[in-house]
């Protein structure tokens, strides 16, 4: 399963219980990014952050990067590199902070 594929999955699975995926771009050309979307079939939602200012403001220096965010904005957990986001244990310990 590539990243993106187990984001949709995850976003399908844990969507109606109140889970938004969002995915940030530091790619500076549009016309590329909205390539990638298109070629990648990405479902969840995206936008582009080609100044990097919300990489900075997380402190994100790898990616990708990953951030669990509770409903009061508060980060909960970081994520660095790629994740099984399908595996139960995943899943479970996520369902736990809704």
């Amino acid at each position: 399963m590539t990243l993106f594929s187990g984001l949709d999955a995850f976003q399908r699975t844990l969507g109606p219980e109140g889970v938004v995926v969002l995915g940030i771009s530091v790619d500076r050309n549009e016309k590329l990014y909205r390539r990638f979307l298109d070629q990648r079939h990405v479902s969840f939602q995206t936008a582009r952050d080609p100044e990097a200012e919300i990489s900075a403001s997380y402190g994100t220096f790898q990616y990708p990067e990953t951030y669990i965010i509770d409903r009061s904005g508060k980060v909960v957990q970081k994520i660095i590199s790629n994740q099984n986001w399908m595996d139960p244990e995943f899943l479970a310990s996520v369902r736990r902070l809704l």
